[in-house]
């Protein structure tokens, strides 16, 4: 789960239950489902209303008019309402997307037929609703006008080039990252991860580069998204100080050792 503001540990190890769910769920229904590939910003409710969906590959966006919600990512399940039944809500592909499409008809056949089945899709309801509600207690103090923006990359692909003129921090949601300077192997980067916090603060050029080892979904702060982030994500903006702080200290470090 993607969130726009820093999420308690309880309510992460929600998610990942959740997460645990829908998978027993997807492999109970599996042959049952149509896989479905979708072009970027396609509207998901629109595409396959009154049945259940499964994301297999993709970001969507959850939005209420104009107010992002929460974003859903690879593995979630979406019960989808019928046809004029969405009352405002949207849920938009970030990129394209691919997903598994189950027809209302059929789910709840499977369901009366299978008592584990639906032990774990009640249990996976519970969850949703609880993490809803919680989500709903982190925002509803008041609006968060943050919209993050989240930049897909395969593998192979250069995220941070070295000697480039600095624009942007990122922060790893999901893959990993090798980090080369001069063509040397530094570090790799991974999910939950910040970087490019250095030249980012400095205004120097980019000192290494960052490369997709794995596809990567990464989140992307510029200059105006950082004040407002500074706001509703105090937790990651200590983490980039906290990075950067030691990554000045072990430069020091290896400035004073003797030659």
């Amino acid at each position: 789960m993607l969130t726009l503001m820093d999420t308690p540990p309880f309510l992460e190890d929600m998610e990942k239950k959740a997460k645990q769910l829908a998978f027993a769920i997807t492999n109970a229904l599996n042959g049952k489902g149509e896989a479905q590939l979708l072009l970027r910003e396609s509207e998901l409710l629109a595409v396959s209303p009154s049945s259940l969906i499964h994301i297999i590959k993709g970001v969507f966006r959850c939005q209420h008019e104009d107010k992002t919600i929460r974003l859903y990512s690879s593995g979630d399940l979406l019960l989808a309402p019928g046809a004029g039944e969405a009352g405002g809500l949207s849920i938009t592909s970030e990129f394209g997307a691919e997903i598994s499409v189950v027809g209302k008809d059929a789910f709840l056949e499977a369901l009366i037929a299978d008592r584990d089945l639906l032990s774990d899709w009640l249990a996976y309801q519970n969850l949703e609703t609880r993490i809803g509600h919680l989500l709903c207690s982190l925002y509803i103090a008041e609006e968060v006008k943050h919209q993050p923006e989240i930049r897909q990359y395969e593998e192979g692909f250069v995220i941070i080039r070295e000697d480039d003129n600095p624009q942007e921090v990122y922060e790893m949601i999901t893959g990993s990252a090798s980090v080369t300077a001069k063509g040397y192997p530094l570090s790799v980067i991974k999910s939950g991860e910040v970087f490019g916090e250095l030249s980012f603060f400095t205004g120097l050029k980019r000192t290494a580069t960052v490369q997709a080892l794995e596809p990567c979904l990464v989140q992307v702060i510029d200059q105006q998204q950082f004040i407002r982030i500074m706001k509703y994500r105090p937790a990651l903006v200590d983490g980039m100080i906290r990075t950067l702080c030691h990554r000045l200290v072990d430069l020091n470090v290896k400035l004073s050792a003797p030659r």
